[in-house]
């Protein structure tokens, strides 16, 4: 009988079989590993545009020095001439978010971003409770960033004081 070199059409098969039931773990991993990058992007941009509006706000003054103390509202007529912090209060919605001057920030399509100023009363103690609009010498800053695409919700909240 002859030597064959080769393969039998079985060998074949059973090797496809093998190597294809090896690939379906390795395509689920890689996967998986996409949609975790892709959720760390989402993570990561609200996260810039929470911090970008905090720190504007943090470089406002703490009242409107053009008013009589303890006004609390927007009487400017554009984010552009905020000068205080509760001329933030009940900012945006706007999808997309926009900057310090009022543009689009296209490359956050799909997340939105609100403002809301609350006063405080008794602050520091840790049971404070929300005061009318007036001179308290604290307010709470809460900033929303909700990706709209599945609503996830990112939050960030600071006091102002006076001080």
């Amino acid at each position: 009988m002859k030597n064959k070199n080769g393969f039998t059409l079985v060998e074949v098969m059973l090797s496809i079989i093998f190597i294809a039931a090896a690939c379906i773990p390795i395509y689920y991993a890689l996967n998986t590993g996409f949609k975790a990058n892709d959720n760390i992007k989402i993570v990561m941009k609200a996260d810039l545009l929470l911090t970008d509006m905090m720190e504007e706000i943090q470089g406002k003054d703490f009242e409107d020095r053009d008013t009589y103390p303890g006004s609390f509202e927007t009487e400017e007529t554009s984010r552009v001439n905020y000068d205080d912090v509760d001329d933030y209060n009940n900012y945006g919605p706007y999808s997309p978010p926009t900057d310090r001057n009022g543009n689009a920030m296209s490359e956050y399509a799909g997340f939105s971003r609100k403002v809301e100023v609350n006063n405080i009363k008794d602050y520091p103690r840790s049971d404070y409770a929300f005061e009318t609009p007036g001179s308290t010498g604290s307010k709470l800053v809460t900033i929303r960033v909700i990706f709209e695409s599945d609503s996830s919700t990112f939050t960030r909240s600071k006091i102002f004081t006076r001080e």
